[in-house]
C-alpha cells in the first residue's frame, strides 16, 4: 500500500518503506534522537556565550566607570547623595563598596 504521510517534523516516524531492517529503524530513531540532543546543545551554548558576552559588557562599562570614578566625591550614608547619570557609573559605585540607598538614579524606580 501507499506509505503514510510524513511525520510533524518533530516526532520520529520509521520511513514508508516495508523493506527496512530492525537495525536501520534503530539507526535512524537514534540519528533523529542525536540531532534533538546536538541542537539542545547548540541553543545551551549560544545561550551561555550570550551570558558571558553580557558580562563581559558589563564589566568592560563598570572598568571605563571606575576610571573616571576619582574625580567625583562619593558621600557615604545617603546625607549628599551623588546623582549617578548612568548605569555604568551606579555599577561602579556599588562595586567599590558605597551602600546602594545611598545613592540617587535619575529616572530609576525602587
Amino acid at each position: 500500500g501507499g506509505g503514510g504521510g510524513g511525520g510533524g517534523g518533530h516526532g520520529w516516524a520509521p520511513a514508508a518503506s516495508q523493506a527496512q531492517t530492525v537495525e536501520q529503524v534503530q539507526q535512524d530513531f537514534f540519528a533523529h534522537h542525536h540531532r534533538l540532543y546536538l541542537q539542545r546543545q547548540h541553543q545551551a551554548l549560544t545561550h551561555e556565550i550570550q551570558q558571558r558576552t553580557q558580562q563581559l559588557r558589563i564589566a568592560q562599562l563598570q572598568a571605563a566607570a571606575a576610571a573616571r570614578a576619582p574625580q567625583a566625591q562619593w558621600v557615604w550614608g545617603g546625607h549628599c547623595a551623588p546623582a549617578v547619570e548612568d548605569m555604568a557609573s551606579a555599577s561602579a559605585v556599588l562595586l567599590s563598596g558605597i551602600a546602594p540607598h545611598s545613592l540617587t538614579i535619575p529616572g530609576a524606580t525602587t
